[in-house]
């Protein structure tokens, strides 16, 4: 007991504090995700809005005083609960969103709350069973499922596969980021874009050896599209992962800043928007969101990573990743209309949707 009590102290000592007492709100967000939150705040700013930080990014101490005078147990599961029950009973939310599935602390809260509240999950990434089967069947006991109020998700296929761990309204929506940014057609379009797969920024050496595939790939996809564009006389951009400097990732990869585009986390649809063919080294919730805007895109992973319905579409390069076989490839797809690239590829097209500004989503979370 007195060793998780430390334990918890160690832990928020790394915070940051706020001394006041916390405001009611109509609509309190939970976690702290930099693009998620300024989008939501953007979309719904007729409304009150404040973050609940669940990582301890952020504590307030008159929220923390109060919690440890109501509960006793000296848990730190229990304490951060607490603090998060406190919390929610002074500002009193109308709705509490996240975009964290896998986070149980979320479902935690809404067992524990006798609030009037409703509790929203906005899908952030694609959802594979393979992903989460492990993480919720170790997580839910007697088979009993968790439950939330409203799960706005993609896609029928997320439905299919959440149904089986979560008790909740589920509600299509497409990607909510997606959906913030109207599709801009441009008149003259580029050609290819690179929609970059390294997570790090760039790959931190100690993690290299774990991603060495992955960099090997998109690596010599880079070189041969460099080839291909001086021979071809088409011209390519690479998309960086959001925040990953220019300078970082083109001395890793050892090519020219010139082909690099600097992802600030909010331009990366109306960048998507001006190219012809998007080129994937791995797969990308980007994918999902190039389907609703009418984008063709190909893929050229390493082949251990191609499932049975990557193999059966045209899109995909199923051969060795050599000058011949890219530029077939590019060719084939790239100057096919977007209807019949959607017909040919049709397991790797389902039906996406896009609601321009969240028209749906915002039918729901209304505050009376």
């Amino acid at each position: 007991m007195i060793k998780n009590f430390f334990s918890f102290f160690f832990l928020i000592s790394k915070c940051r504090f706020k001394f006041k007492k916390p405001k009611k709100v109509e609509i309190l967000l939970y976690d702290q995700g930099l693009f998620f939150n300024q989008e939501f705040i953007q979309s719904f700013k007729e409304n009150n809005i404040e973050i609940i930080y669940s990582r301890l990014e952020e504590i307030n101490l008159y929220v923390l005083f109060i919690s440890f005078l109501k509960f006793n147990s000296l848990s730190k599961r229990k304490l951060f609960l607490n603090y998060l029950i406190t919390y929610c009973n002074i500002v009193k939310p109308s709705w509490i969103v996240t975009s964290n599935h896998y986070d149980l602390k979320f479902y935690d809260l809404k067992k524990n709350i006798n609030l009037d509240v409703k509790f929203a999950i906005i899908q952030g990434v694609p959802i594979f069973e393979f992903h989460i089967k492990n993480f919720f069947s170790s997580s839910l006991t007697d088979n009993k499922k968790l439950h939330i109020d409203y799960f706005f998700c993609f896609d029928e296929f997320t439905i299919k596969i959440l149904k089986n761990y979560i008790d909740t309204n589920f509600v299509i929506i497409g990607s909510f980021r997606n959906n913030c940014y109207p599709i801009k057609n441009t008149e003259t379009n580029e050609d290819i874009l690179v929609i970059s797969g390294l997570k790090e920024k760039p790959i931190d050496m100690s993690n290299r050896k774990k991603y060495q595939t992955d960099i090997d790939q998109e690596n010599k996809l880079l070189q041969l599209l460099i080839l291909i564009s001086e021979k071809q006389n088409l011209n390519f951009k690479i998309l960086l992962k959001p925040l990953t400097k220019i300078s970082e990732y083109s001395k890793f990869m050892g090519i020219s800043e010139n082909y690099c585009i600097f992802n600030n986390g909010f331009n990366n649809y109306h960048t998507v928007d001006k190219f012809n063919l998007l080129i994937f080294p791995n797969d990308s919730t980007l994918r999902f969101e190039a389907v609703s805007r009418d984008k063709n895109f190909c893929f050229t992973q390493p082949k251990y990573q191609l499932d049975r319905e990557k193999m059966n579409s045209s899109c995909v390069l199923k051969t060795d990743l050599n000058y011949d076989n890219l530029i077939n490839l590019i060719n084939t797809t790239m100057n096919q209309d977007n209807k019949t690239f959607k017909s040919k590829n049709i397991n790797l097209n389902k039906p996406f949707l896009f609601d321009k500004n969240n028209n749906i989503l915002k039918s729901f979370i209304k505050v009376e």
